[in-house]
C-alpha cells in the first residue's frame, strides 16, 4: 500500500488567504473574467439618497 504524502508550498498567510489570486497581475484577473473596460466607457447617475451608479456606455467593450 502506497502512502500518500503532499508536500506544503509554503505557509498560508493571512494575505494569502484574504487574497489568494494576488500571483496574478490585474488586468490578466480582469482578462480572464471579461470585465467591462469602464474606462471613457461610463456614465455616473446620482441618486436622490446620496448613493451613486456607474453604468457602462458600451457593455461589448470589455479587456
Amino acid at each position: 500500500m502506497k502512502s500518500v504524502i503532499k508536500q506544503s508550498n509554503g505557509s498560508l498567510t493571512r494575505g494569502k488567504l484574504a487574497n489568494p489570486f494576488s500571483h496574478l497581475p490585474m488586468s490578466e484577473r480582469l482578462k480572464k473574467r471579461k470585465s467591462v473596460d469602464l474606462r471613457d466607457n461610463h456614465v455616473v447617475i446620482e441618486d436622490n439618497d446620496g448613493f451613486v451608479k456607474v453604468k457602462p456606455i458600451d457593455k461589448t467593450k470589455t479587456f
